[in-house]
């Protein structure tokens, strides 16, 4: 699995210590620190060009490269490079002499602020011609640094004459400098020659290894060749303390010497000598970056009780009589994973990869493991990574491993790298046959992808195509498959790189009722110019067809096998989408989106990433791990993400599919959600969020989880964590699968700062199901660090006594009576939620005849948060301190608004100036009856409007403000904290009765950097309003869609002392938008239905949908009205959310979905008039 923008290769992992060798002394690289300049403006001994990775786009004739003397490493001067738009890419290169069989050390300084980095290990042969194969990127840089060491290796390879490295920059707006690159030969220390490394826990846990006690675990032992040695008879001595037992050493090992007992240190230990496993395979990394295929795999097995003492084991490299030295590891003996119940109607399994390439007892024990820890299936590979030996004789065949799985009465699905990414299929006895006329040919007029099949002629069901895909399936079907599964992301032949063989450019002729004359003369790179929405649209119909051959062909199997096999895609999130030109990968999801491919699915899976990334592990990212930062699809940049995300998107998803499909006339078919585990090598996360991103996928309608990847040399600590998320999947699921989910009649409302603070309220939320007459609530606190006290909030009960209880944890909540809780003390219940957890409790009616075993005292609970919660508000005050002096440090932070811009004005009865609000430097705007407090660093946002003496914004717990932005389009503005940064002040002015003053802010992340909004406020001295004037300009070169979407806390809608606001359209009273939310839409507003649905789906599900006849809406309550007036031609909607919470009500206003034009810009406007 990828995401196709990424084009992640292997990451080089960042050594934290130097190289033995000063590496500036040996550099083979000239000019290493750009120290040379030619009168040509050129760069002596390196090669530098630019270019636009945008086919169809032209670059702005930036990147721009200088000789920066001020800012450098060292040196007199380093090499700047400036960008101003995603088109703007450099490519600098250079190269050295090589001695095959020889590693070399690469090192640079790098400092970056905005552009992208990336670098390159190239292999030059003797013909000075690049060898593609062995490309590989060792440097991956998307986040802000200051000036920063890498340090990988080179492996120079048979047939090199000379080894290269290449960077590409740019793609962003900003500067990024170079200096001190150096390559220089690697002198590998005696005895280090073949060094070991136990993944992840080397980096993640101080190198321990938690082993439950009788449970059979997995260990990755990455192997390091440095010295690239040539093995002739490698083998690995393992030494264990006694009572861990090895279990076996791979698929391809086998024991060398029996196990010999010996002492070390006085304690007692076992040496097990066994021949190393897929030589050629981990031999060949002279870095540990592989962590997958270059690791030696081992399963241990504990007698020992539970301690806290640490043992150390180690393993090391010999080959006849040459001897490396032992490299170390530790091992703590843990409890033992308990035995889970397996859920009967949710899917749970792993991506096995390459971690259950084991036999006999080895394999038999994991197996019967497996099973207890409430697994009911498993995902193999088609082929392992092993070679020619193994017990039956089979090469690289997983079918002794698939049979195991089966007889423990697990669903196998078969993983299979043959047939992948919509039209490609290899690794057949005859793919080398295939004539090159049935591929794809892209617009260049070159077959891109040497093993794709041109669309038309699959769907024409070709002979080569049939032939191989009959035979990829059938070999994995004889293997004992139950199901396929698949990497499904055909993001490589998008546009320009689809097919335009004759038979796909005819076809495309008959679907877009162009003539074919005319697409004939064409250059194909015209077509998707001048054509390109029709281009997108006839490849996602290609797809379509494809999809419908390959699925005939499964069908036809089960037929002929009387078994149910089902063809598993795992398709990139972003096609499982509407299509909305503009949005980010927008042609991605025209070319190959869901709502066209859905149709021909029977089930379909993807994924969400989450995850903390080691390849960039500096020690503030470590820190801000640490205060519940962690990666997400940016992988080098840390952010504010918990599995609240997790939940958010499987929703998103489930709920994508239903509409899709129904729209159809079909039912609904299963998601599948893939939680990122390990992957990329050096992508892990903490042992808790392994079943925490179970749980929010059950809880978000997922049919199943596939754990992506798994166990990957994690430890017993992840097995209880998913085990345990299985137990209560199986314990709940009749709710989730048999009952409704409910949308209203619960709610939960926090007690500490963190989950009333704006940035981490997503983090505390609650789903609830009713089944049988009874509810449960599913309690989510995704806060990494803390524990939530919360107030929960049952509304509407019938009167009468309630029991809230967990019948998984065999306790109940009751009062000093132990008795039930009265429907009416339900509407305010205090609670707790441990840190990174969900809870699930169950409330029906209360019966004097039911056991419910453990009562919970309320009186307790509400000791304890009256004792904690000064000290969690604390700690989070601390928290919020150290996040921002990480962020300030690293230079993310977006610079303070500059109130020394801003002069001050007095004219016509008006003054403005600066002038501080709340401990924060605001604008103040005076007029005789009216003042505004605008907060140009939150937005430009009116955080006080005083009229007449009456404060018009809700002032009471920090969440009151006016005409705060959000773009619901894209919708990672939604939650952003983009649109809400700091606001330069442009101008003011005094035009008679009128005072203007005028903000701006550039869009810097996301999908719209370039972006401008400003943002102009109109006071009218007169009538008591003010007027809010909207320019979107878009600075890209291409058009983009866009929805504003602004949120309102205003004091009118209050409901402190028992007030009960009013909303009036056009004199007619709103309904039922005081309880919990309700959306007012303009009667006649027709928006295409993939914005609307991406609106509706931004709300929670059954809201409540009134039709308003104007835009023009009255606000009345507390002694005061508001008049809200949008600009007609852009309004969609109001959106009302009521919290009991904070007794106040949002109105919120959406407008239309716009597209920007390059260089264009999008306006609108909203009157604010108080008392009128």
């Amino acid at each position: 699995m990828r995401n196709f923008m990424r084009g992640l290769l292997c990451p080089a992992f960042l050594i934290i210590f130097g190289f033995s060798v000063d590496a500036q002394e040996n550099n083979l690289i000239q000019n290493p620190g750009f120290e040379e300049n030619s009168a040509s403006g050129k760069i002596p001994y390196w090669s530098i060009r630019c270019f636009s990775p945008y086919p169809n786009e032209i670059s702005s004739g930036f990147p721009k490269f200088t000789a920066d003397k001020e800012i450098k490493a060292s040196g007199s001067q380093s090499l700047k490079i400036s960008s101003e738009k995603k088109t703007d890419e450099v490519i600098i290169e250079t190269s050295v002499p090589c001695t095959p069989g020889k590693t070399y050390k690469v090192s640079l300084m790098y400092k970056n602020n905005g552009p992208f980095l990336s670098c390159r290990e190239n292999h030059i042969g003797k013909d000075g011609k690049h060898n593609r194969s062995r490309y590989k990127t060792i440097l991956d840089v998307k986040d802000n640094n200051d000036w920063k060491k890498f340090e990988g290796k080179i492996a120079a390879l048979p047939g090199d004459e000379k080894i290269g490295i290449t960077f590409f920059a740019g793609r962003n707006a900003g500067e990024l400098w170079l200096d001190d690159v150096c390559i220089a030969p690697l002198e590998t220390v005696s005895g280090d020659e073949v060094k070991f490394r136990m993944t992840p826990n080397y980096y993640v846990d101080d190198n321990i290894y938690f082993l439950p006690q009788n449970d059979p675990m997995i260990v990755f032992l990455t192997v390091c060749n440095e010295a690239q040695y040539q093995a002739k008879n490698p083998r690995i001595i393992i030494e264990l303390p006694e009572g861990i037992e090895l279990l076996g050493s791979g698929y391809d090992s086998h024991q060398y010497a029996p196990p010999e007992k010996f002492g070390k240190n006085g304690k007692k230990y076992v040496r097990y000598d066994y021949t190393m496993g897929l030589p050629d395979v981990v031999l060949r990394n002279v870095d540990f970056n592989r962590t997958a295929y270059g690791s030696t795999v081992v399963m241990i097995k504990s007698s020992s009780s539970p301690s806290d003492k640490i043992m150390d084991g180690s393993i090391y490299f010999q080959d006849g009589d040459f001897k490396c030295k032992p490299c170390d590891f530790r091992i703590k003996v843990i409890p033992s994973v308990n035995k889970a119940h397996t859920p009967k109607l949710f899917r749970s399994g792993i991506f096995s990869e390459t971690s259950v390439e084991f036999y006999g007892k080895a394999l038999d024990e994991f197996a019967s493991f497996y099973k207890q820890c409430g697994f009911n299936e498993i995902i193999i590979p088609e082929l392992l990574r092993t070679g020619s030996r193994n017990p039956e004789g089979r090469k690289r065949n997983s079918e002794p491993i698939i049979r195991k799985m089966k007889e423990k009465g697990l669903r196998v699905q078969v993983s299979t790298n043959s047939l992948i990414d919509g039209y490609t299929i290899r690794y057949t006895p005859f793919t080398k046959q295939i004539p090159s006329s049935v591929r794809i040919k892209n617009a260049g007029g070159t077959v891109s992808e040497p093993n794709s099949f041109d669309p038309a002629y699959i769907y024409r069901k070709g002979e080569w195509y049939m032939k191989s895909a009959n035979y990829v399936i059938d070999n994995i079907l004889k293997m004992g498959a139950d199901d396929i599964w698949t990497n499904w992301e055909p993001w490589m032949f998008v546009l320009e790189k689809g097919s335009f063989t004759e038979a796909s450019l005819k076809d495309f002729s008959e679907f877009s009722g162009i003539p074919y004359d005319e697409i004939k003369s064409m250059k194909p790179m015209d077509i998707t110019k001048k054509y390109e929405a029709q281009v997108l649209a006839f490849q996602s119909w290609q797809f379509v067809k494809v999809m419908r051959v390959l699925h005939d062909i499964f069908r036809e199997k089960s037929k002929e096998t009387g078994k149910n096999i089902s063809f598993i895609a795992a398709v990139g999130p972003n096609t499982l989408d509407y299509y909305q030109k503009g949005k980010e990968f927008w042609k991605y999801t025209g070319a190959f989106g869901g709502e066209k491919y859905l149709k021909e699915f029977d089930v379909i899976s993807s994924w969400y990433y989450l995850f903390m990334n080691y390849n960039s592990a500096d020690n503030r990212k470590k820190a801000l791990w640490k205060l519940g930062y962690r990666s997400g699809e940016l992988a080098d940049k840390v952010e504010n993400l918990t599995n609240a995300d997790t939940l958010k998107v499987v929703e998103e998803k489930v709920a994508f599919i239903k509409n899709v499909r129904e729209k159809n006339g079909q039912k609904t078919i299963p998601y599948i959600h893939l939680t990122q585990n390990h992957q990329c090598s050096t992508w892990v996360v903490d042992p808790a969020s392994i079943g925490h991103q179970m749980l929010a996928s059950f809880i978000g309608g997922a049919s199943g989880v596939g754990l992506y990847y798994f166990p990957r040399g994690y430890d017993g600590r992840y097995w209880a964590s998913a085990a345990n998320a299985n137990d209560m999947i199986a314990f709940y699921e009749d709710y989730v699968f048999k009952g409704k989910k409910l949308s209203s009649g619960f709610s939960i409302f926090p007690e500490t700062e963190l989950f009333k603070h704006k940035n981490y309220a997503n983090n505390l939320t609650l789903r609830a199901f009713e089944y049988n007459g009874k509810t449960l609530l599913a309690l989510c606190n995704f806060d990494f660090i803390d524990n939530a006290f919360f107030s929960l909030n049952c509304e509407n009960l019938p009167e009468g006594d309630y029991v809230l209880h967990d019948p998984y944890q065999k306790q109940y909540y009751c009062n000093e009576a132990g008795k039930g809780i009265s429907s009416e003390n339900l509407k305010r219940l205090l609670l707790e939620i441990p840190a990174e957890s969900i809870s699930f409790l169950v409330l029906e009616p209360y019966s004097d005849k039911t056991d419910y075993e453990k009562p919970v005292l309320l009186s307790e609970v509400k000791k304890k948060a009256e004792r904690m919660i000064p000290e969690l508000n604390k700690k989070f005050e601390n928290r919020l301190s150290e996040i921002k002096k990480l962020l300030d440090d690293s230079g993310e932070k977006i610079q303070a608004f500059n109130d020394k811009d801003v002069t001050t004005i007095k004219e016509n009865n008006f003054s403005a100036g600066i002038e501080d609000f709340n401990e924060t430097k605001c604008y103040k705007i005076s007029a005789p009856s009216q003042t505004l407090f605008i907060n140009p660093s939150f937005g430009a946002t009116v955080s006080s409007w005083n009229v007449n003496g009456k404060e018009m914004v809700f002032q009471k717990k920090n969440v009151g403000v006016l005409c705060k932005d959000r773009f619901y389009i894209p919708r990672e503005y939604m939650s952003s904290q983009e649109l809400s940064g700091v606001y330069r002040f442009v101008r003011h002015s005094v035009k008679g009765d009128f005072f203007e003053a005028e903000f701006e802010h550039k869009i810097i992340s996301g999908p719209l950097p370039d972006f401008i909004i400003n943002k102009k406020f109109i006071v009218d001295n007169k009538n008591n309003s003010f007027k809010v004037k909207y320019k979107i300009s878009n600075g890209q070169n291409e058009s983009r869609t866009i929805g504003l979407w602004v949120f309102n806390c205003p004091e009118v809608l209050s409901k402190e002392n028992n007030s009960m606001p009013d909303i009036s359209i056009e004199n007619k009273k709103m309904k039922n938008f005081r309880s919990t939310e309700a959306l007012l839409k303009l009667q006649g507003k027709s928006i295409a239905a993939g914005f609307e649905n991406q609106i509706k789906g931004l709300l929670h599900p059954g809201i409540g949908l009134q039709q308003i006849n104007s835009p023009d809406a009255e606000l009345n309550g507390q002694n005061m009205k508001l008049s809200i007036t949008p600009d007609k031609n852009s309004f969609y909607g109001y959106y009302t959310w009521s919290s009991v919470q904070s007794k106040l009500i949002t109105f919120e206003i959406i407008f239309s979905p716009s597209i920007v034009k390059a260089s264009d810009a999008w306006e609108t406007e909203i009157n604010y008039m108080a008392n009128r």
